[in-house]
């Protein structure tokens, strides 16, 4: 029992880790281009993700889980 929590910590902090990295990265990039509008295209962006993604793992997991590999694959290029 103990085991899985471990490796359910371990997976979760990765992952954390990792959508932390690519957001920091992304924003650094979008960040030098001189035109305001990107940015706030991006903030709008990441501000609407987030509740919908919560929704969706709420409503549809197996959905989710897809969506989640693919951003993980997406972070992970821009890595």
């Amino acid at each position: 029992q103990q085991q899985w929590a471990i490796v359910a910590a371990l997976l979760g902090g990765t992952l954390a880790a990792t959508a932390h990295v690519a957001k920091a990265g992304t924003r650094a990039a979008v960040n030098t281009s001189p035109e305001p509008f990107s940015n706030v295209a991006m903030s709008l962006l990441g501000d609407a993700a987030a509740p919908a993604l919560l929704w969706l793992a709420w409503t549809h997991p197996l959905w989710f889980a897809v969506a989640l590999l693919g951003a993980v694959a997406v972070a992970i290029v821009l890595i």
